[in-house]
């Protein structure tokens, strides 16, 4: 009995999605691309925004009531 709550656990472990922490310490910040109204900051975390293909992943600082338009 043991041994198959080990082996289904095993199989849960297994296929455990990878994770990545970004500690925002450490992220570098820069200003928003110009569709966006200046005053936010950006930084990219993985990956390139400024391909049409693939995935990214961006952090935004953006000061009290700043406001991002219908897009």
């Amino acid at each position: 009995m043991l041994n198959l709550v080990l082996l289904i656990a095993s199989m849960f472990v297994q296929h455990a999605p990878n994770q990545t922490m970004f500690m925002s310490d450490q992220s570098r910040y820069g200003p928003v691309p110009a569709f966006l109204p200046a005053g936010a900051q950006l930084a990219v975390l993985e990956g390139d925004p400024t391909v049409s293909t693939g995935d990214f992943t961006v952090r935004l600082k953006m000061p009290n009531g700043y406001r991002i338009p219908p897009h």
